[in-house]
């Protein structure tokens, strides 16, 4: 199913078997100390959560022990620019970036609650939800959208609407998996995975150019 949500021009994708709330305390650590610093003001200024550790601890419990990432390219979100005269401070070579979440069951209400602040959700459609953040790096802004069993959470609408799309195969857009060479790669996967990496080395060139 992880292959589902990766759009077919994704520069890389990985998915691996990790409790959801180790991998997400790593990625603080790891953070730029600036980077972190916006990312802890703009939860705090929700009026819901102290920082970023304590989002983690909320929604550890709704996670099941896997995570997935997808990253490709970033292009200019030109839709969101023209709607809200959108600025970007940090500019960077960041690429576009989505972490996938499974849902543990109906677990979600932790899940719920991080959202709300995010923008009201339309009755028991999915909503790609964007948060402007001109200070985060690249883009300007966080996304995200929890459908299924699936929780998304990224730096860019356009590659969280891409996921969606392409996972449904509507407006035109379809998975990695759709995608003839991988095909054959596919059908030679063993049924049970600790881990899984794929890179596309035209797009990931393009990524380590900039």
């Amino acid at each position: 199913d992880f292959l589902k949500l990766v759009p077919s021009d994704a520069a890389a994708a990985a998915t691996m078997r990790v409790p959801a709330e180790q991998f997400l305390e790593e990625m603080i650590v790891k953070m730029d100390k600036d980077d972190r610093q916006v990312l802890n003001d703009a939860f705090a200024s929700t009026g819901v959560y102290r920082d970023l550790r304590d989002l983690i601890d909320e929604l550890g419990v709704s996670l099941l022990p896997r995570v997935g990432f997808v990253f490709r390219k970033n292009v200019e979100d030109v839709g969101l620019k023209r709607q809200y005269s959108h600025t970007v401070a940090n500019v960077s070579p960041v690429p576009q970036i989505a972490w996938e979440f499974w849902v543990r069951g109906r677990a979600n209400k932790p899940i719920e609650e991080f959202l709300k602040p995010l923008g009201a959700s339309s009755g028991n459609v999915p909503v790609v939800r964007e948060f402007l953040q001109p200070q985060i790096p690249g883009t300007g802004e966080l996304a995200t959208v929890l459908f299924g069993n699936y929780f998304v959470v990224g730096n860019s609408g356009p590659l969280i609407k891409d996921m969606f799309n392409g996972f449904y195969r509507v407006q035109g857009r379809k998975p990695i998996l759709d995608n003839q060479d991988m095909q054959g790669f596919y059908e030679e996967l063993p049924n049970i995975l600790n881990g899984f990496g794929y890179v596309r080395g035209s797009a990931f060139a393009k990524v380590l150019q900039d």
